[in-house]
């Protein structure tokens, strides 16, 4: 009867145990559900600044890209300002050689007009 009564306390004992075991396996999965929305909930948030920050460095990039092209345009606009200037002052000194040129020729010319007039006058008399 004692052995009855030992057994049936034991199995008793072992169907709490396994209950206990049970209940403690359904919380135990409950909490690493959790544990797994809360990571991922992090990771969710993690990726929500990582893309806010990516985008806002892009945006950045993206003004300094118009900034620098402004630079660029403005640099450009002076390097032709500059090629015209010195065009400019290259004409007037080719302009300035060629009135000199043309003024040492009249004067040539005046002289050996002259000159042909003299003879003419020379030979005529003769």
């Amino acid at each position: 009867e004692s052995t009855k009564a030992l057994l049936s306390q034991a199995n008793n004992e072992n169907t709490t145990l396994m209950t206990e075991k049970e209940e403690m396996a359904v919380e135990l999965a409950t909490l690493m559900a959790e544990r797994e929305a809360d990571d991922t909930a992090d990771q969710l948030e993690s990726a929500k600044s990582l893309v806010s920050q990516l985008t806002n460095e892009k945006t950045t990039l993206v003004t300094e890209k118009e900034e620098l092209a402004a630079q660029l345009a403005a640099l450009i606009s002076e390097k032709e300002a500059d090629n015209t200037a010195e065009q400019l002052e290259s004409t007037k000194v080719l302009l300035s050689q060629l009135t000199n040129e043309n003024a040492t020729l009249v004067t040539e010319k005046e002289e050996m007009t002259a000159q042909l007039q003299t003879l003419i006058a020379e030979r005529e008399a003769d």
